[in-house]
């Protein structure tokens, strides 16, 4: 299938980089299929066990399934876009990244995720389904870094965004980020995948 990728929008907040790009149709049209596939899969992995949010459903995906409907290349390359564009001004340095674990988020109302991090280097937010009537802020996303701060040091720790579907994000992986719990009906379906990279001089 032909790609026609966005560009991807670097957002700076406060000191870590985190990136914002819409979801290209194609892919989009493939990550609702292989969620809706793993969901409705009475053997699904629930690996919510081993995650920190209080959600029902959170459920591996194999990445040979990321493979199979060509995803995976389209997330490696986004990574590679964060990279390089956070690197284009340090000559010598290159990176290999390999995507290590992917999951579906399926939320429903009173379910919520609190705020953590993740291992590895990069994670990922994706954003699949957002309930009709969800209204901020509920269900909101929040990244936090150094939320002590104060007025007159001209720096705010907090950054929230309303999501919304096809809005895929990429930030480091000891970022703090949570979601907000929501009261309302529907599905809030998200992506979450890790990403360990290695940085070495070239």
């Amino acid at each position: 299938m032909e790609q026609q990728y966005t560009d991807i929008e670097l957002l700076r907040p406060f000191g870590p980089t985190i990136s914002r790009t819409i979801l290209p149709d194609d892919i989009y049209s493939a990550l609702l299929q292989i969620t809706d596939e793993i969901i409705a899969d009475e053997h699904r992995e629930n690996i919510g066990d081993r995650l920190a949010g209080e959600i029902q459903e959170q459920n591996m995906i194999p990445v040979q399934k990321l493979m199979q409907y060509g995803v995976l290349q389209y997330f490696l390359e986004e990574v590679d876009t964060y990279f390089n564009q956070i690197f284009a001004k340090l000559d010598g340095l290159s990176h290999e990244s390999k995507l290590t674990t992917c999951w579906v988020n399926s939320m429903y109302e009173h379910e919520w995720n609190p705020i953590h991090t993740h291992s590895q280097t990069l994670s990922s937010i994706v954003v699949l389904k957002v309930p009709q009537d969800l209204e901020p802020p509920e269900g909101m996303i929040s990244f936090t870094n150094n939320s002590s701060r104060i007025p007159f040091e001209l720096e705010h720790g907090i950054q929230l965004f309303i999501p919304q579907e096809k809005h895929f994000y990429l930030f480091p992986t000891r970022l703090s980020h949570a979601v907000n719990p929501f009261t309302c009906l529907g599905e809030r379906r998200t992506i979450s995948f890790n990403i360990n990279t290695v940085i070495s001089e070239k």
